[in-house]
C-alpha cells in the first residue's frame, strides 16, 4: 500500500486492509506518545486534561484497531508486521523520525495545539480514505465512529487553541 499527498489530500494507492490497521495501530501509539508527552509538560491546566482526554480516547482506536487487524491477520501476517511498518514512510503525518522528537520540540500551548490539529486533520483523511476502501460495511460504520471521534478531537483542539489566542 502505498500513500500520496496531493493538495492537501491522501490518495491510497494498492490498498491493503492488513497494512492500513497496522499503520492505523501505529498512528494511534503515535498519538498516544505525543499527548502523553505533551500533558506530562503541560502547565495549563485546560490543555493539560485536553491531552490527556486525548491519550484516554485514543487508547480506545489503538484497541479498536488491533482487534481488526487480530480478526484478518494469521500468525505468518504478525512476523511481517515490522517489514510493513519499516517500509512506511511516516512523513506524511508527521516531519520528525520519532514522535518523541515531536514532543520534545514543542516549547509553548500554543505551538502544541497547533501541531495537534495538524496531527488530527491528518489521520482523518487517512482513517476517511480507509473507510472508502475497506470492503465490510460493519468495519466501515466502526471507522465512522473513529472519524467522528478524531473530527471531536480536533474540534476540542481549536476550541482550547482559541481560547489561548
Amino acid at each position: 500500500m502505498k500513500i500520496k499527498e496531493k493538495d492537501g489530500t491522501f490518495a491510497i494507492v494498492d490498498f491493503d486492509e492488513r497494512e492500513a490497521y497496522q499503520i492505523s495501530c501505529r498512528i494511534e501509539k503515535d498519538g498516544i506518545q505525543f499527548y502523553r508527552d505533551l500533558a506530562q509538560k503541560e502547565r495549563n491546566p485546560e490543555a493539560r486534561k485536553t491531552f490527556e482526554f486525548l491519550v484516554a480516547d485514543e487508547q480506545c482506536h489503538l484497541k479498536f484497531f488491533e482487534e481488526q487487524l487480530r480478526e484478518l491477520e494469521s500468525a505468518d501476517d504478525r512476523d511481517a508486521d515490522n517489514d510493513v511498518l519499516d517500509s512506511f514512510d511516516y512523513g506524511v503525518f508527521h516531519p520528525y523520525d520519532q514522535i518523541k522528537q515531536l514532543a520534545a520540540a514543542v516549547k509553548d500551548s500554543k505551538t502544541a495545539l497547533k501541531l495537534a490539529v495538524k496531527i488530527e486533520d491528518n489521520s482523518l483523511q487517512f482513517y476517511e480514505a480507509c473507510r472508502r476502501l475497506v470492503s465490510s460495511e460493519k468495519t466501515k460504520q466502526q471507522l465512522q465512529h473513529v472519524i467522528e471521534e478524531e473530527q471531536r478531537h480536533r474540534e476540542v483542539l481549536r476550541s482550547l487553541l482559541a481560547s489561548l489566542l
